[in-house]
């Protein structure tokens, strides 16, 4: 094209490119134009070629520019920072198939693609659009906020896709990241996973490895690697560490329960105290975890029975609404890693 003639946002779907927020010269006035709001797509396999008429005008005019567009089979998304247009593509003649208020976003690595899915973020949530539906992956099956995404959310966040893991991942420049893993549907948050400089945004290579650029200091950048898995930013012992579970109330909250044992498969566990709290917030050490330099995951077996030797109450987790647990400790062994939690419980029968 001529000079000053371009795109902003561009996807390939069907052997066609598409792209939007253009810069074209019109051609009655024969001036540089910009359609902020506008779609072109290519010729078939002529990624190069567009013609002016070969295009989508999605709500034009809106004041709401062209931020991204994805493809996922036969739909096309349109995002934009307010709303998110999904279009089917399948024929030759375009569709609008869904308009959705407060889904779009603000930059275009908010966005990544994943395994039959598209995935972003805004201010307003964290989704996941699977060809057929949006999900909310910040809300659980009661329609409840998993955690309060005004403390993360950021215009700085970068998301990416572990495809090994198979695991969302958003990286906050406050040494946090937020992640949700496929397989289970769980969300989680890691406080110190990163450090505090500046980065930019995050590729998936080849082998799967998540890659991106940090400002060290200056001009001077070095290249990083971030992994799932659990590990150290350094080599020494962790000066503290502290997890929380939510309070579990089996699906019955209104139901009182007594706590029978507790199952945990973890290594590396010296320094490490876990306790157990009921809904009230009280709380017992049910065991001191041991254990440094191992690569095995090792099962430990706590009857609430034989532990209520050492509680203060007695009768702690008797009669209880709802139950949890908590990991705090100091000096923590390096590489400690929970493998699996269980929960052995009897519902209380009803009095009348």
């Amino acid at each position: 094209g001529a000079l000053g003639t371009g795109y902003k946002a561009s996807t390939v779907a069907n052997r066609r490119l598409y792209v939007g927020n253009v810069r074209y010269i019109d051609p009655v006035s024969k001036k540089l134009t910009t359609a902020n709001d506008t779609i072109l797509k290519s010729n078939v396999n002529a990624f190069d070629t567009f013609i002016f008429e070969n295009r989508i005008d999605v709500e034009v005019n809106d004041g709401d520019d062209i931020i991204a567009l994805e493809s996922l089979g036969p739909k096309l998304l349109e995002f934009k920072r307010n709303h998110l247009y999904i279009i089917n593509i399948a024929r030759d003649i375009e569709f609008l198939e869904a308009t959705l208020e407060y889904k779009g976003c603000e930059k275009d690595y908010h966005i990544v693609r994943g395994e039959g899915f598209i995935s972003w973020f805004n201010k307003f949530g964290f989704y996941l659009y699977d060809g057929k539906q949006v999900k909310n992956l910040l809300l659980d099956k009661m329609v409840q906020e998993k955690l309060n995404w005004d403390s993360y959310y950021d215009v700085n966040n970068v998301i990416s896709y572990d495809p090994e893991q198979k695991t969302i991942l958003i990286l906050n420049k406050n040494q946090r990241a937020i992640s949700y893993d496929i397989k289970s549907s769980g969300l989680s948050v890691r406080t110190k996973a990163t450090t505090t400089n500046d980065i930019t945004n995050i590729v998936t290579s080849n082998d799967g490895d998540l890659l991106w650029f940090e400002k060290i200091s200056g001009t001077n950048v070095s290249l990083r690697k971030f992994k799932i898995a659990p590990s150290k930013l350094d080599t020494n012992n962790i000066d503290e560490i502290a997890l929380k579970t939510k309070e579990y109330t089996f699906g019955k909250p209104s139901v009182d329960k007594k706590i029978i044992s507790v199952y945990l498969s973890y290594k590396n566990g010296d320094g490490v105290f876990l306790r157990g709290f009921n809904e009230t917030g009280e709380e017992e050490i049910l065991a001191t975890l041991d254990g440094s330099s191992e690569t095995n995951f090792k099962t430990l077996h706590i009857p609430i029975r034989k532990a209520k030797t050492e509680f203060v109450n007695k009768k702690a987790f008797d009669k209880i609404k709802g139950f949890g647990l908590r990991f705090s400790g100091s000096d923590v062994a390096t590489d400690f890693e929970i493998n699996d939690m269980q929960i052995i419980f009897r519902e209380k029968s009803v009095k009348w």
